[in-house]
């Protein structure tokens, strides 16, 4: 009698019940990280907004630089702050008034977020962040928020 080589069925079954497992396992930690790499996104844009309407402050020497967000939507920069581009697919982008003692703030909305919620991440003057729901700060040492994820 010929042996048959090969798995049996119940081989076969034990396999994929130990992947189905472990992907329960995995694949949560994974799915919240799209969410963090937009937020991740807003965040270095609203350091590159700030710095550059500090700057801008700095340079022409005005006691204040409001930057509308007309400003922030015309042909997709800033031409006033010398920034060529400012990515507003995911975020919306709108700053207040920055004043030569560095008093103001930046903030991005989130657009077409998960389950459409319109989050925010705010950037103050001193280089903190504020969260708004459905976002969470991140604080790492000190009290100062660092960041938000999701």
């Amino acid at each position: 009698m010929k042996r048959k080589k090969g798995f049996t069925l119940i081989e076969i079954l034990i396999v994929v019940i130990i992947l189905a497992v472990l992907a329960a396992m995995i694949l949560p930690r994974f799915l919240g990280q799209t969410e963090n790499a937009f937020i991740a996104e807003a965040q270095q844009q609203l350091g590159v907004l700030r710095r550059a309407e500090i700057s801008a402050v700095d340079m022409s020497g005005a006691a204040t630089l409001a930057i509308a967000q007309g400003d922030l939507a015309a042909a997709g920069g800033i031409p006033r702050l010398g920034l060529g581009q400012v990515a507003a697919t995911n975020w919306q982008y709108t700053c207040t008034a920055f004043t030569a003692a560095g008093v103001g703030s930046c903030t991005a909305t989130r657009v077409g977020g998960p389950n459409n919620q319109a989050g925010t991440v705010t950037l103050d003057d001193a280089g903190n962040f504020t969260c708004g729901a459905p976002y969470a700060p991140v604080v790492t040492g000190n009290t100062n928020p660092r960041g938000c994820r999701a």
